[in-house]
């Protein structure tokens, strides 16, 4: 609640968004999210295979894998925007 409230001081306080790093950070979750969504979903592939798991199980183990990759990547890319700061005042970035 308190980022809300953050993100609508900057908007009334004039500060504008820094598309370059907006792009830095969209480009960042969409590589970082391929890559471990792909590995989270391989590894989850390769232990259905190997315990010979039915086809209900191994859809089951896929969804662990989509919730587990979620998991990962949420606190990543809220980190990923602290430290890329979006928005601020035109001064600091030409």
């Amino acid at each position: 609640m308190k980022e809300a409230h953050a993100d609508a001081g900057a908007r009334a306080s004039g500060q504008s968004i820094h598309w370059p790093q907006v792009i830095t950070w969209v480009s960042l979750g969409i590589l970082v999210g391929t890559e471990v969504v792909g590995m989270i979903f391989a590894a989850a592939w390769a232990v259905g295979g190997l315990m010979e798991l039915g086809p209900t199980l191994q859809y089951a183990l896929y969804a662990v894998a989509l919730a587990s990759s979620v998991a990962v990547m949420v606190p990543f890319m809220r980190h990923a925007a602290r430290v890329e700061p979006l928005r601020g005042s035109t001064e600091e970035h030409p």
